[in-house]
């Protein structure tokens, strides 16, 4: 590309390190995502007492994936959904340190 070499290149230097060849896992995030994911649900379905369908449809906006693979997702891990649900039961404040990019403000519907 024209140019490339002189206004990029040399302007900025890549901190990113040459990985070339190396082997990744393909979703190497997806297990921090899936965890995200279960605890997103929980605060949607138990604190804001949405409905599960309203939870899928939320919860596809905010990952950017389908229903009914976030359906697939929280089903693969049912034992975290239900351990949030029923014991550990996080507070909106351990919600917040846990994942303080999300907005953990609780919007309830009459």
């Amino acid at each position: 590309m024209l140019g490339k070499n002189k206004l990029y290149d040399n302007l900025v230097s890549s901190s990113i390190p040459d990985r070339s060849g190396e082997k990744i896992k393909r979703n190497h995030f997806s297990d921090e995502r899936d965890e995200a994911m279960a605890y997103r649900y929980y605060f949607h379905a138990e604190l804001e007492r949405r409905r599960y369908d309203d939870c899928l449809v939320t919860l596809s906006h905010l990952f950017f994936l389908t229903e009914n693979y976030i359906s697939e997702i929280l089903m693969k891990n049912y034992e975290l959904v239900r351990r949030l649900a029923y014991e550990d039961k996080p507070t909106l404040e351990e919600l917040r340190k846990k994942y303080p990019q999300y907005n953990w403000t609780v919007m309830r519907t009459a």
